[in-house]
């Protein structure tokens, strides 16, 4: 009987694994015992083997990006993995970059794209080779966006974002154009490109700590030794809000395991040095701080959170950071002041540098609709209050100013007096 019992199962096994690689479509019969470590092309013996040691990479949800000249065995090595990964039990398929577009591209004109999505978003192991031989049209990002997205948990019951419908309009047109801006530099992991630096002016509400995150995330992901520095305009905010949301959302991502996150910085846990964003606070004081950031092979990078605020000083400081390597900067806020660096990159004499656009919190999924129809009737939309914190533009006046309400009671009633205070001195 035992005999009988471990051939059935010996035989199932066999079958599903003959299905799996039926599946995958791989191309000849690549397979890890097969690699050959003898040609010089720069493979590491023990980083091929601990991929294939049962597959923990698959089941760690990490990312393999296999770069190299064309002839010395790119596509071998990715089929290789993937084989190992059925072998494994798990799903795979591989598909040439030209096929899947145009693939993506007949199930959208047939009305077949949702379910091509939802196909591939339950692969395993999606082996996509010749990719980045030809630029991509705006529908290609578009649908690579989609594929990428499906790959996280959104709307799955029992996960933290069972109730999440994932990013909105406005945050997917900011990714989208990010990703452009990496693809027009074409780094090649030595020699230093110009800096991506991408700037938004929105009302309240419109995700944008949130998209903060999901970047921060993005760069530890796929970029070793990268080093961020993040800040933003008050120590509340960046404690709160800014820095809150990377703990949260790098907790959540599925690379999360990587990197030890703690209150004031998250590292790797093998290159915690050298390899990490790190919480600072933006007193113009501090400046100093933001000072000799780099990471000549990766990405040195700035996220601002409410750069309005923040003083020139420290901008200033944090543009050295931005000589080598693949730099970017991010920063957002509302324009409280129509002068210094935030006014001059979105409105003023350095806007031609920036990758810039604005955010009505009218047009977030986020925001609440009755209470910004509220403030519209109580204020007036040319009030700077609104102008700024909903639309979003210029304050009228050099620093914003909020009127405040005082309640005095006496025995002949309530007596309202309104004070003018500013908010920044």
């Amino acid at each position: 009987m035992a005999l009988l019992i471990d051939q059935q199962w010996n035989w199932r096994q066999n079958q599903a694994l003959a299905r799996r690689l039926h599946t995958a479509k791989l191309r000849g019969n690549a397979c890890v015992e097969e690699v050959d470590y003898r040609a010089r092309r720069g493979l590491d013996k023990s980083v091929i083997r601990a991929l294939a040691q049962e597959s923990a990479w698959v089941r760690n949800h990490e990312h393999v990006f296999i770069l190299g000249p064309t002839g010395v065995g790119k596509s071998f090595l990715a089929c290789a993995l993937a084989q190992k990964a059925c072998r494994d039990g798990y799903s795979a398929l591989y598909m040439r970059t030209a096929a899947l577009f145009r693939d993506l591209a007949i199930a959208r004109a047939d009305g077949s794209l949702r379910l091509l999505l939802a196909k591939l978003s339950r692969i395993d192991v999606l082996v996509i080779d010749d990719w980045a031989m030809a630029p991509l049209t705006e529908t290609e990002r578009r649908d690579f966006w989609e594929i990428c997205e499906d790959r996280y948990p959104w709307k799955q019951p029992g996960t933290e974002l069972e109730h999440e419908q994932g990013p909105d309009e406005n945050q997917k047109q900011f990714l989208i154009d990010l990703g452009r801006e990496v693809a027009g530099r074409a780094f090649n992991g030595t020699d230093p490109v110009m800096p991506i630096l991408m700037t938004e002016t929105s009302g309240h509400g419109t995700g944008k700590s949130v998209m903060g995150a999901w970047i921060a995330d993005w760069i530890l992901s796929t970029r070793p030794d990268s080093i961020g520095t993040v800040t933003a305009g008050t120590f509340t905010q960046l404690e709160s809000r800014t820095w809150a949301a990377i703990q949260h959302w790098t907790k959540l991502c599925l690379t999360g395991h990587w990197f030890h996150i703690q209150a004031r910085g998250v590292y790797h846990k093998l290159r915690p040095k050298t390899w990490k964003i790190v919480a600072q606070t933006c007193k113009e004081e501090n400046a100093q701080a933001f000072a000799g950031q780099h990471a000549r092979t990766s990405s040195s990078w700035y996220l601002f959170d409410e750069a309005s605020l923040i003083p020139d000083k420290v901008w200033t400081v944090a543009q050295g950071g931005l000589t080598d390597g693949q730099p970017m900067f991010f920063a957002w806020g509302q324009c409280e002041r129509n002068t210094g660096r935030f006014y001059e990159i979105n409105f003023g004499n350095k806007e031609h540098r920036w990758n810039h656009r604005t955010v009505d919190s009218r047009q977030s999924r986020f925001t609440n609709k009755a209470l910004i129809a509220q403030d519209l009737t109580e204020y007036g939309a040319e009030s700077d209050y609104v102008r700024v914190r909903r639309r979003p533009w210029l304050p009228r006046q050099k620093y914003i100013q909020w009127v405040c309400t005082w309640r005095n009671f006496s025995s002949s009633g309530m007596r309202t007096t309104r004070t003018t205070l500013p908010t920044t001195v």
